[in-house]
């Protein structure tokens, strides 16, 4: 979102959006529980986070296209990006 209608800058970095140490700590919770899992052969593991983050950052935004509805669901942009990821590793 511009900071307003008559200019093109943003407020906010929406490709640098949130920190990867805000992130994990955000979601330390459920990354333990999800890493206690016993992944194998009939239970893999799919991280969003390795797909989405590079660089110390979390972005919103993806080739200009946004990654999330809010602050938790994917948006369907950020949905394909994991689900080609999970196509990708099953082939």
């Amino acid at each position: 979102m511009p900071f307003s209608i008559l200019g093109k800058g943003r407020m906010v970095d929406l490709e640098r959006t949130t920190s990867v140490e805000y992130y994990l700590s955000r979601n330390k919770f459920i990354l333990n529980k999800l890493d206690s899992l016993p992944y194998g052969e009939k239970l893999h593991a799919i991280r969003p986070f390795d797909i989405l983050c590079d660089g110390g950052f979390c972005p919103a935004i993806m080739n200009n296209k946004a990654l999330y509805f809010d602050d938790n669901h994917l948006s369907t942009f950020g949905a394909e990006l994991i689900a080609d990821s999970i196509n990708l590793n099953i082939e």
